[in-house]
């Protein structure tokens, strides 16, 4: 998450990757072997004119291409490797002022499309000035993929019902997914960790022979950021980190931030929002009434509503707490979810079938677990079947993301704790923050079983400046965790966005944070402490979005970064993975 390069002394191919051993981690620098070093990039365009026409100038100017290196960096020689998906945006204007790597954070989401968002933008300050690098870090996307064996299961279980029988069936589940990821086929889930993943960075750093890269990271693309800069300070940049994850502790203790975080984001913003606008909506007229609305909603479900399940309302609401520009969504669900229970009441079946209509075309809704998971046994036997499903065709599999956000946050850091623990935790959090506390109790991680890296906080021994650009309501990241990182790293400076709650700031139209992260990416030149930006305000609902789910998905990809780089994901990926050699020759 960084312009102008500072120098810095090349590094031979047999050297070991840093000039100290990594101070953050207790796994030892290791020299790379020669075959690895001596690869070349074979770079071909990521997209063909002929078959995606009418794109942006920069769509084809992307390139994409694939490198090799040891699946384990604690043995190198031990023969085992993985394959890396990379892409590059090269900078419009020549000589390029600098080599930039980015990444969209999860962790393990893929992040080939990153450069695009940043010329979608119009961010011309980086784009012309800068080599920018997309990753599908090692485990995801276009590069050797990880599974736990098809998509994730889970039975769709309210967390807030404390009954002993509920609570244990969701802590199995739980277990159940640790083991059947420990077990999958394919890449060791042992090998994808944040500590090999840096070392995969190194080498590519190497391969395109920057003597230092700089760094455009959001989300958990802090944490990995910053534990590279920690185990190579002088490969380090200009580092910026978007949103950022607090690096300072585990992955446990991250997380510990969300749900509070999250019930902030709801009722200070999106409950006033909603409120201000009752006449749009319906939804009360005051943020007390907003909640009331909710809670009223949320306990009249069954299994004859347009969502049948609490669980997918809490986690609907929660997706549309990332960025202002889909609370229209959420506040419409609401409001058609109100509107089919009461059609229910009065036993209206049009406007109930309208109300379901509406409903089944939010883009909040992913698409439920399938029926008859409500037993162990029903979960393992379909667990089971899909493992059998994915053995033998691992060139992609259909939960590599899952699987990489499960292997990295798990093998990276313990996480303590009895199924006791599990459920005293998750009842003080769900009292505190209702709208996700309770679910604290479903935690793989707490079952994990393939040997953990215990992966050391960054020392900041070394690290230059890193600028951190925080959302004061961000829902994900809370506030509270990004000051921690810049405490843990000396020299760095929080640029501090009020009023402003999104999950992802660069790049997503506001033009202080932009112009802040550019000064320090292409001229080094932070911010001065305590600086701050005025947030972007909360867009009104506009008659056209009210009952358009696909303008509402459109307007908040082309405001939010990381919106945007879904949307483009979803269209752009398949030829992506072709053209960079990943797909299996499709």
């Amino acid at each position: 998450m960084g312009a102008a390069v500072l120098a810095a002394t090349p590094l031979t191919a047999g050297a070991p990757a840093a000039a100290r051993p990594a101070t953050g981690s207790r796994v030892p620098t290791t020299a790379v072997p020669e075959r690895f070093a001596a690869q070349g990039l074979d770079w071909r365009p990521c997209l063909d004119k002929g078959l995606y026409p009418g794109l942006p100038r920069d769509f084809y100017r992307l390139q994409c291409g694939m490198f090799t290196a040891p699946a384990n960096w604690r043995d190198p020689d031990d023969g085992a490797t993985v394959s890396i998906a990379v892409s590059r945006l090269p900078a419009s204007v020549k000589p390029a002022r600098g080599v930039t790597f980015t990444n969209p954070g999860g962790p393990g989401e893929p992040g080939l499309e990153l450069p695009l968002i940043f010329s979608l933008a119009g961010r011309t300050a980086l784009t012309g000035t800068q080599d920018l690098y997309g990753i599908d870090v090692r485990g995801t996307g276009g590069s050797t993929n990880a599974t736990c064996g098809g998509p994730t299961l889970q039975p769709l279980l309210d967390p807030r019902d404390r009954t002993a029988d509920n609570l244990e069936l969701i802590m199995d589940s739980a277990e159940l997914a640790a083991r059947f990821c420990a077990g999958a086929p394919g890449l060791p889930i042992g090998r994808v960790t944040t500590s090999d993943t840096v070392r995969d960075l190194d080498l590519l750093r190497r391969l395109v022979e920057a003597p230092t890269v700089n760094w455009i990271g959001y989300s958990a693309g802090t944490w990995l950021g910053a534990q590279y800069a920690d185990a190579f300070p002088d490969a380090a940049g200009h580092f910026v980190f978007d949103s950022a994850t607090d690096v300072s502790g585990s992955w446990q203790r991250a997380f510990d931030l969300q749900p509070m975080g999250f019930e902030r984001r709801f009722r200070r913003d999106f409950m006033r929002w909603a409120a201000r606008y009752d006449r749009v909506f319906g939804l009360g007229a005051t943020p007390g009434a907003v909640l009331d609305t909710y809670e009223g909603i949320r306990s009249r479900l069954t299994p004859e509503t347009p969502v049948d399940s609490a669980l997918v309302l809490d986690h609907a609401l929660a997706g549309a707490m990332y960025s202002s520009q889909t609370f229209v969504d959420a506040a419409a669900l609401l409001a058609d979810l109100e509107a089919f229970l009461a059609a229910q009441g009065a036993r209206n079946a049009t406007a109930m079938s309208s109300a379901r209509r509406r409903v089944a075309a939010t883009p909040l809704l992913a698409a439920p677990a399938p029926g008859g998971l409500g037993t162990l046994a029903g979960l393992r036997a379909a667990r089971t079947a899909r493992t059998a499903r994915t053995a033998g065709r691992m060139a992609m599999s259909s939960d590599a993301s899952d699987a990489a956000f499960l292997a990295i946050t798990c093998n990276d850091t313990p996480w303590p704790g009895s199924r006791a623990d599990l459920v005293q935790r998750s009842a003080a959090l769900g009292r505190q923050y209702p709208l996700l506390g309770s679910g604290t109790v479903n935690e793989p991680c707490a079952f994990w079983r393939v040997p953990t890296l215990h992966l050391l906080p960054p020392s900041g021994a070394g690290v230059p400046p890193v600028l951190v650009v925080q959302a004061a309501h961000d829902p994900a990241t809370p506030l509270e965790g990004a000051r921690r990182t810049v405490a843990a790293l000396p020299g760095s400076r929080l640029l501090l966005v009020t009023g402003e709650g999104d999950h992802g700031l660069y790049a997503g139209g506001n033009e202080c944070v932009d112009r802040a992260v550019e000064r320090f990416v292409v001229a080094g030149v932070l911010p001065a402490e305590g600086s701050t930006c005025r947030g972007k305000p909360i867009p009104a609902p506009d008659a056209g979005r009210r009952d358009s789910p696909d303008g509402a998905a459109s307007g908040a990809a082309a405001a939010n970064p990381l919106l945007g780089l879904r949307r483009v994901r979803a269209s752009l990926r398949p030829w992506f993975t072709c053209r960079s050699g990943a797909g299996g020759g499709c």
